[in-house]
């Protein structure tokens, strides 16, 4: 690259190459590393502390979106909202359409049909594809409403518990110590409804766990994970299982 920016630019492109080369550090540590691990939002509860800084991927190349590339390490692209841009994935579309690169692996993309009662191995091979974005749905759509709703029924006191309980209880990258724990007892003493749901969420974990002895053995997993939820008596936890019932790949 020195060599490169001499020839094109002479002396000047020494200071060009100087600036190449500081360029990689602060945006790769500075950036990715500094500020893609600490502040913007996650579609994915993944378990580690990635997020999306922007959702808009133009000055890295995509890596902006760094929370979609640590749940897709070996996807080519890294937007996975419509309204996300990918650079760097813009840049391997061109190449392709000029036979000069060519597209291995995406982040697979699913669908929950309405209606489905059957859950076999395709559902649970959806499931475990995505299960950074069943973990998030899960959060956003059972678990924080129930949070709510606990916090509109206790104290003062309780609503500061259940305050300090939130992030630990939704986010995966976070692994509570004893102080912690103690803390999500705490808050699930108070709530019955709130402590079956988050039960179910780390019963929801083991279906691709390695304890799970194989597809067939995640297949009943999943099945019962269901059947539990469907008698629960909690309609959040009932449409849930209906959605995990109906998920399936789509063909990319």
């Amino acid at each position: 690259m020195a060599l490169i920016d001499v020839a094109l630019f002479g002396l000047p492109g020494l200071a060009i190459f100087a600036l190449q080369m500081l360029w990689i550090p602060f945006w790769a540590a500075g950036i990715i590393n500094g500020l893609g691990h600490f502040w913007g939002y996650r579609g994915y509860e993944t378990s580690d502390a990635s997020t999306n800084i922007l959702p808009w991927g133009i000055l890295i190349g995509g890596e902006e979106l760094h929370n979609n590339h640590h749940a897709y390490a070996a996807s080519a692209r890294l937007s996975s909202k419509w309204w996300e841009i990918d650079l760097g994935w813009i840049y391997i579309r061109f190449l392709a359409l000029c036979r000069l690169a060519r597209v291995r692996r995406l982040a697979p993309r699913a669908v929950s049909k309405k209606g489905s009662q059957r859950i076999d191995s395709d559902t649970v091979r959806a499931v475990v594809s995505h299960r950074f974005y069943i973990l998030k749905r899960y959060s956003q759509i059972v678990l924080r409403p129930a949070l709510r709703e606990a916090r509109r029924n206790t104290d003062q006191m309780g609503r500061q518990l259940i305050r300090r309980a939130k992030k630990l209880m939704t986010r995966e990258d976070i692994k509570p110590d004893v102080g912690a724990a103690e803390t999500i007892e705490r808050v699930l003493q108070q709530d019955k409804t709130l402590a079956t749901i988050y039960q179910f969420k780390q019963q929801l974990k083991e279906v691709w766990t390695r304890g799970a002895k194989g597809q067939p053995g995640r297949v009943e997993r999943l099945q019962a994970w269901c059947a539990a939820s469907e008698q629960s008596g909690i309609l959040a936890l009932e449409e849930f299982a209906a959605f995990l019932r109906g998920y399936r790949l789509q063909n990319t």
